[in-house]
């Protein structure tokens, strides 16, 4: 609408009266009343439109109010709401005292103005609105959506989205803002700011004092200073918590008190009167850990931001991989961060921390109570201190039963490392500790290495500290064989005369895999993808892969039972460390991890040890099949496989065992004679 001149000169007698107060006061007072003029105006025109003439609205004009008169009150108003800001509490009877002199005024005015124009709408702009805690208003409330908003209050000042929310604001006319829940549509907050007329049903509003605000709420039952971050991120969650927020010189620049369980929040200015207030719906659970945690696992140097959110630590342990920060006293929380990366690797919760996991599980709740929201332990074992620090028994819903030295219990841990979530308890079976970590699936086997607590070329003794005492155990003369396969699915063997471990053999019932990502149950397919094709695949009997009779690097050997038919298959990577066994349907059955070779296999050890062992005609076509030539005589058989292997073997025909064994170039990587070998059989 265009601005009358009478209009315009009236405004502008009001604007230099009020001379006491800045240029942003002053303009959203002028704006106030002529937004009032305007309407009563557009009323008296009625819906065909007669423009009203110079004296109609200057009558009109006297009778709202002599310019001087109304800058009085606004002047006044203005004092009083300073003084109650000083005075905080004793200021509530100024406030009641000029709220009945504004209402007086106010509807002297409006029925001035309805008996000019002979109107009345039932309109009652200037009445003052009650905020419901956890609800809003009468007319608009949490879970209402966009269209009901519009519906009460028109279109929208501004209107901003992000990925979740969406935001609208009536900020100049109503002093009001929503944000939204972008997938319901729904109000999610409704945030009371300057310029709001209105005020709790406790008489709180906008200016009210925070000493104020804390008597209504019986206190705040923890303060914490902390930075902008830390005061976003409800470090000491929502349940009547007070945070002040500093600046980088240690000064306080805002105050915010949150109370779930009422569904309200107050923000406070530097000078400790209300800013805004915020209606949410009530919580009354525990904060999730997991959100306010997890997500900042990832982010710039945490060891910088953890002490802008809580200051110096209680205590600092640095080792050359990490960074020990705890918080115990202040939050009941310490942080464990990678020295390397600066990442957070664990946080850990303890005794004093008022948060909770997604199932409501906190420090005090029961065993019971964890497993069964975690849908049970997949195992429970018994174990010494190093095998649960070590997780020997898997990552995936284990159940640890801590043992002492003389057998007793002395504390319980339960990990769930997909979800990243560990639970520590007392002999009581209390939660004393949680820890929350980056999620993962399995422990990681290392080619030609083993574990990270057992590895090829430990002892005997540190296997049983880990595992307790084997399931089985059995001994050659050369080897020793435990078995923890019920447990852990696992099995060492050892060299009796060292009894130190040659290979580990992981087994189904193993929750674990390679740095590859092959696992038990992993494809044929998926296994040569890794670790690269077969240089050579051939097929032979359960001895003849036990003892390797075509290699050991990168050969795929097809094991035949007495029927000739494919009972499994043996991967063997010599030069990392790594065999691979499979079953009929080529899947992963067992993975052993042994000491890396990248030499070739001695003639003399694969060949010389079974010289007397039983009938070698037989033996041997048990391991190659039908010879590419077969010559017998009295006294000796020669059979040859040259092109399947690059040997021939001649055989007593009466003893049964080696008289000479002939390699091509291809095996022992130069050509020898029938003479030299014959020699070399003859000083053995």
């Amino acid at each position: 609408m265009y601005m009358l001149p009478e209009i315009r000169s009236y405004l502008k007698k009001i604007e230099n009266e009020l001379v006491e107060i800045d240029r942003k006061q002053k303009k959203s007072i002028i704006e106030e009343i002529e937004g009032h003029l305007l309407e009563k105006i557009e009323q008296a025109q009625g819906s065909d439109g007669n423009e009203l003439s110079s004296s109609e609205i200057k009558k009109m004009l006297k009778e709202f109010g002599e310019p001087e008169e109304i800058s009085k009150e606004y002047l006044r108003q203005l004092s009083d709401e300073k003084i109650s800001k000083r005075g905080k509490g004793k200021s509530s009877v100024k406030r009641v005292i000029f709220s009945l002199i504004a209402i007086c005024i106010v509807a002297t005015i409006i029925i001035a103005g309805f008996v000019y124009f002979g109107k009345d709408d039932g309109k009652k702009e200037d009445e003052k609105k009650i905020i419901i805690e956890g609800k809003g208003l009468d007319d608009i409330q949490i879970g209402d959506d966009l269209s009901k908003i519009i519906e009460v209050f028109g279109d929208p000042e501004s209107r901003s989205e992000t990925d979740t929310f969406i935001w609208v604001k009536y900020h100049e006319k109503n002093g009001l803002d929503f944000l939204l829940s972008k997938q319901t549509g729904t109000i999610t907050e409704i945030r009371f700011n300057v310029g709001f007329n209105g005020n709790l049903e406790s008489g709180l509003t906008i200016g009210s004092a925070l000493e104020l605000v804390l008597d209504k709420y019986d206190g705040a039952k923890k303060t914490l200073k902390t930075n902008r971050e830390g005061l976003e991120t409800f470090l000491f969650g929502g349940d009547k918590v007070l945070y002040e927020q500093v600046d980088g010189n240690g000064v306080t620049t805002t105050y915010k008190f949150i109370h779930d369980e009422k569904g309200i929040l107050f923000w406070f200015g530097a000078d400790k009167n209300v800013t805004q207030i915020v209606v949410f719906n009530p919580y009354y659970g525990i904060p999730d850990i997991a959100p306010k945690w997890l997500g900042l696992m990832q982010t710039e140097d945490m060891q910088e931001r953890i002490i802008g959110w809580y200051g110096e630590p209680e205590e600092k342990v640095a080792t050359d991989d990490t960074i020990w920060m705890v918080y115990h006293e202040l939050a009941g929380i310490d942080f464990l961060i990678s020295n390397d990366t600066k990442e957070v690797i664990e946080v850990r919760f303890n005794k004093g921390f008022d948060y909770a996991t997604i199932n409501q599980i906190s420090i005090g709740s029961s065993l019971n109570d964890v497993l069964a929201t975690s849908g049970g332990a997949k195992k429970t074992v018994t174990t010494s201190l190093n095998g649960r620090q070590n997780l020997v028994y898997g990552v995936d819903r284990v159940l640890y039963e801590q043992m002492d030295t003389d057998n007793k219990t002395t504390a319980y841990m339960f990990i769930n490392a997909p979800e990243g979530i560990l639970f520590w308890f007392d002999i009581n079976k209390t939660v004393t500790q949680i820890v929350v970590f980056q999620p993962y699936s399995s422990i990681d086997i290392k080619e030609g290495f083993g574990l990270n607590y057992v590895k090829i070329g430990d002892d005997l003794d540190k296997i049983i500290d880990l595992y307790g005492i084997p399931e089985k155990r059995e001994e050659t003369d050369s080897t020793i064989w435990i078995v923890y396969r019920e447990g852990a699915g696992i099995d060492f063997l050892l060299s009796k005369e060292t009894e130190k471990i040659v290979e580990i053999r992981f087994n189904t019932g193993f929750h674990g895999s390679l740095q590859s990502g092959i696992a038990i149950g992993s494809t044929f397919d998926s296994v040569f993808i890794e670790y690269g094709s077969a240089e050579k695949t051939v097929k032979t009997n359960p001895e003849g892969v036990a003892i390797s009779v075509f290699g050991r690097n990168k050969v795929m050997y097809e094991v035949l039972d007495g029927n000739g038919e494919i009972s499994a298959y043996k991967f063997i990577r010599d030069d990392m460390g790594i065999v691979f066994w499979f079953g009929k349907d080529r899947n992963v059955t067992q993975i052993v991890v042994k000491t890396p070779n990248n030499e070739k296999p001695d003639i003399g050890s694969t060949w010389l040890s079974i010289i007397q062992m039983g009938d070698m005609e037989e033996r041997i076509f048990g391991w190659y099949g039908e010879p590419e030539e077969k010559v017998a005589t009295d006294d000796t058989i020669g059979m040859v496989y040259r092109e399947l292997t690059g040997i021939d073997f001649l055989i007593d025909n009466k003893q049964k065992n080696y008289l000479r064994l002939d390699s091509t170039k291809d095996l022992i990587g130069q050509r020898s004679t029938r003479f030299q070998l014959v020699r070399q059989w003859m000083k053995c």
